[in-house]
């Protein structure tokens, strides 16, 4: 996180180490690259590989961290479990003073968290899905 003097506004940063932007294909990794308890489940598998996909997930544990004050995963590990359970993850009560922004509910956040951290990596929204969306408003089209 980087906060911008000149704008006021804080910004998320450092997703080049995973993936180009507008990367479509998959690119086998054999350094299974990202930050702990950040990398998407693809990246922790026999055969790593990653995409632009990659950098959604990142997001969406970055989105799940703001929103539940807390790490949406402790470890890579918690990562694995989380891809073989069917669990989702959902956001503690209290943690905000809902509505947010526009009247953005707590549920709207957990329908983009949810699309965000969604486990096949082609279930994800790519970055301009996500930028019509939180222009929208219109969480529900991230759930395919």
């Amino acid at each position: 996180m980087l906060y911008c003097l000149e704008d006021d506004d804080w910004k998320i940063a450092d997703f080049g180490s995973t993936a180009e932007g507008t990367s479509k294909g998959k690119f086998t990794t054999v350094y299974s690259r990202g930050t702990p308890s950040y990398r998407a489940p693809e990246l922790l598998t026999d055969t790593p590989f990653y995409n632009s996909k990659s950098d959604i997930w990142a997001g969406g544990c970055i989105f799940y961290e703001l929103t539940a004050k807390k790490k949406a995963f402790t470890s890579d590990l918690g990562v694995e479990r989380y891809a073989m359970s069917p669990t989702t993850l959902s956001i503690p009560e209290n943690r905000f003073d809902w509505p947010i922004n526009d009247g953005a509910r707590r549920e709207d956040m957990e329908k983009l968290i949810r699309g965000l951290l969604g486990i096949e990596y082609k279930e994800r929204p790519s970055s301009l899905d996500l930028l019509g969306v939180c222009s929208s408003g219109d969480y529900a089209r991230l759930l395919y």
